[in-house]
């Protein structure tokens, strides 16, 4: 788990209001930069638009990180074991013959695992009997 602290910012009451006070007193008209060419409105719009989309997709990182590092799983996490849990074991069959097929399913029936199934699967058409 992360844990994340901001610090605590403890300003005097009227701090900033003095200090943008001093800072307009001693600016008597506003800085100028000569030969710099003025920024055309839509740019301008364009530009704090972008920003703002960055911000927003930033924050979103910011907030799946903080999500996911406290839901994260251990690298070597294992499911609860489930109750009946059921092995299967699939037996694919096309023409064979059915001794083969009675073979195999004695041999696999002599397992030792009591919540085994076999399943059987014929791609052989219906009107042909295995059994």
């Amino acid at each position: 788990m992360v844990n994340i602290t901001f610090p605590n910012i403890t300003l005097p009451r009227g701090l900033l209001n003095e200090t943008l006070h001093i800072l307009n007193k001693t600016r008597t008209e506003p800085i100028t930069v000569s030969n710099a060419p003025a920024i055309p409105p839509w740019l301008q719009h364009t530009l704090l638009s972008a920003y703002f989309i960055l911000l927003v997709f930033a924050l979103l990182l910011m907030a799946h990180y903080i999500y996911y590092a406290r839901h994260a799983r251990p690298a070597n996490y294992d499911p609860p074991p489930g109750e009946g849990r059921l092995l299967s074991i699939v037996i694919p069959v096309k023409s064979e013959s059915a001794d083969t097929l009675l073979g195999a399913l004695r041999r696999l029936s002599a397992l030792s695992c009591p919540d085994a199934e076999i399943i059987v699967v014929s791609d052989d058409p219906p009107e042909k009997g295995i059994l």
